[in-house]
């Protein structure tokens, strides 16, 4: 009943329902009330089992030079507000010019490691407003393969992602911005090849955190 898509009313839908099945008639209070009990991660594991697995048992699958094509990427939810929501998500401050106008909404970050060329989530996280939507994508990596190819946005071309990617010898592509690295604004600018092997290394401040991490403290990448 959950996973129907209806536009109709829940009462209708469960009137439906009990007539299709020949069961007794539930009123959407009680079905409200039942489906607070159910555990969410029911729903990770039909995803797993039910749409992951069996997809990828049908040698049929879309690869791009014998590797699956996988993006990942985070974006903010808006949540309903409630006092549940907020103590497990946190909330996220808006304001503009306007004194009157200011306040704040319960949000989760969303990150997703999608097939794209299979069209199937293959993992998939709701966390803090605030977490880092790096660390959830290090998270994804429990899913990876030998044979991906991981695409991200610019948002995650850090040095700390990178190295792990690396020593993981993961393949990837990621999009970096001006701001990211010294070496990827002066081929922006057109101060060099817009085709170049560079060695990259960590920001002092960010030693610690390698070290810590047991992470390479230079990694080789080619940007282009």
């Amino acid at each position: 009943m959950i996973l129907q898509k209806s536009i109709k009313s829940l009462q209708l839908k469960l009137n439906e329902f009990t007539m299709d099945y020949d069961t007794d008639t539930v009123t959407n209070s009680a079905f409200t009330q039942a489906r607070r009990n159910l555990n969410h991660t029911a729903f990770i594991e039909l995803n797993q089992k039910a749409v992951v697995e069996v997809m990828y048992s049908d040698d049929n699958i879309k690869l791009y030079k014998g590797m699956r094509v996988m993006g990942i990427d985070g974006s903010k939810n808006l949540l309903p507000d409630s006092a549940e929501i907020t103590e497990e998500f946190g909330q996220i401050s808006y304001s503009n010019d306007h004194p009157d106008v200011k306040g704040s909404h319960n949000y989760a970050l969303a990150s997703v490691m999608y097939d794209v060329l299979n069209r199937v989530a293959v993992d998939r996280v709701l966390s803090h407003a605030r977490a880092y939507e790096v660390n959830l994508a290090i998270g994804h990596l429990e899913h990876s393969r030998e044979n991906d190819l991981l695409l991200y946005d610019r948002n995650y071309a850090s040095y700390l992602h990178l190295a792990t990617l690396c020593q993981l010898d993961q393949k990837i592509v990621i999009r970096c911005s001006a701001a990211s690295f010294k070496e990827a604004r002066e081929m922006l600018e057109g101060k060099c090849s817009n085709s170049q092997i560079v060695t990259l290394k960590p920001q002092p401040n960010q030693l610690k955190t390698i070290e810590a991490n047991d992470l390479p403290k230079e990694i080789t990448v080619r940007l282009r």
